[in-house]
């Protein structure tokens, strides 16, 4: 029995090499689908709190943390953007008193999108 241990040892590894290798080359053959919802990139540039999406909790953004801009609200008297930041991968309400904490990077943003703001001007004067 011990003579055979060490092949086993061997044929059980290479099966779940074998496994494991498959696995990385199906996750990383596969193209990654953007979210198109939220198309436009910024960044904050100091700490600010935002509210998370539907709920009256508070979700930090740290400073330097990217996040992914969606539909922009105008048209209330609480002006808000949706957004996903990195840090916690939630989606979230930054309320436009935030937004000059905030700095676009255009070169970021989903390929074939035109006619953004350049700015954190999301909504337009008026």
């Amino acid at each position: 029995m011990r003579r055979w241990l060490p092949s086993i040892i061997l044929a059980v590894a290479a099966l779940l090499c074998g496994i494991t290798i498959g696995v990385w080359r199906k996750a990383t053959s596969q193209p990654a689908i953007p979210n198109v919802d939220f198309y436009v990139m910024a960044i904050a540039t100091r700490p600010v709190n935002a509210t998370a999406y539907g709920t009256t909790s508070k979700v930090p953004i740290k400073a330097w943390e990217r996040c992914a801009l969606g539909l922009v609200t105008c048209d209330k008297q609480r002006r808000a953007v949706e957004a996903i930041c990195l840090g916690s991968g939630a989606t979230v309400l930054i309320e436009e008193s935030s937004w000059p904490a905030f700095r676009r990077i255009p070169d970021e943003d989903l390929p074939g999108i035109s006619g953004q703001p350049k700015d954190m001007h999301l909504c337009p004067a008026g």
